[in-house]
């Protein structure tokens, strides 16, 4: 239908051209925002202070997703939780600040540690891949190895002993010792050991108590202040000899795991364990997302609930 302008109107109720451009710019600037998953009230934050690190157990759920990044910038990820919250994760790393990926980690072939690795892997550069010793068959894990082939990141089997540095983190691959096929994949997982001055992080990622006997056997270095216990809090991991070697400046304990699981983790075994070593637990299911802070001399521990 036509319109019809009676003659007792005037322009004045008409919008400026200029204002009508400013107006379409800044629904084309929202839109971005929203691609990107940043609102307008929201800003990437920050890298660490100059001298410091951070290192954020992301809540995945259950599943496995930590970041760590150094006061230039510099990225480092081990796990990529489940396929289902990988376009959630990636949003998070970019409101964290993570514009590339140094170093991806992918600890062992389970779903809920590399089902979002695919998501990642094409959101973000991604310099160099750490992958457990122990191939699948799963659909999951053949398509991420194509993908990786496809995007053709630099990737290694990371033998027991490896060391690798990103900026002033300094990494030591402490499993598995053996490379071999396990009978369980969890204990094929690489799990590190970061310092970052006198500070000290553990990162088991699955290890049952096999792999911990493994470690401890072989002589590695386990002792830390912060150690992110194993396998979710399952009584499989989390030995006490295992927990005694990490020693008594361990005083912090993350469990990254989901809330009323089917597995009922983490176990009152584990939960125990982890009391009669006097460390201070925080869980994903209960805090959020946990954010350790390292001075290179003490950490400080915040929480998004």
């Amino acid at each position: 239908m036509k319109a019809h302008r009676h003659p007792h109107q005037s322009n004045k109720g008409r919008r400026p051209l200029r204002d009508v451009i400013m107006a379409a710019l800044m629904l084309v600037v929202i839109a971005l925002c929203a691609g990107c998953g940043l609102s307008l009230s929201e800003t990437a934050e920050a890298p660490p202070a100059e001298g410091s690190a951070r290192v954020t157990y992301l809540d995945a759920g259950q599943a496995d997703a930590t970041l760590i990044q150094s006061d230039k910038g510099h990225a480092v990820l081990i796990d990529t939780g489940l396929k289902e919250n990988a376009d959630a994760l990636a949003a998070k790393l970019r409101r964290l600040g993570v514009e590339s990926i140094d170093i991806l980690v992918l600890t062992h072939g389970h779903a809920d540690h590399m089902g979002g690795a695919i998501t990642v892997m094409e959101a973000f550069p991604v310099k160099k891949i750490y992958i457990s010793p122990q191939a699948r068959s799963a659909a999951f894990y053949r398509k991420t190895l194509e993908t990786i082939d496809r995007l053709k990141i630099p990737t290694e089997i990371p033998a027991f002993g490896t060391a690798f540095s990103v900026d002033d983190l300094n990494f030591t691959v402490v499993g598995p010792v053996d490379t071999a096929e396990q009978e369980k994949v969890n204990n094929s997982s690489i799990v590190l050991r970061m310092t970052h001055g006198n500070d000290a992080f553990l990162f088991p990622a699955d290890a049952e108590k096999k792999e911990e006997n493994d470690m401890m056997g072989a002589g590695a270095t386990l002792t830390c202040d912060v150690l992110k216990v194993g396998h979710h809090g399952s009584k499989t991991s989390s030995s006490d000899d295992f927990l005694t070697l990490c020693g008594s400046r361990c005083k912090i304990a993350v469990i990254s795991v989901g809330k009323d699981n089917e597995y009922g983790a983490p176990h009152d075994k584990t939960l125990k364990a982890l009391n009669r070593h006097h460390m201070t637990v925080y869980r994903t299911d209960q805090n959020g997302d946990i954010t350790v802070n390292s001075s290179g001399n003490g950490v400080t521990v915040t929480t998004e609930k």
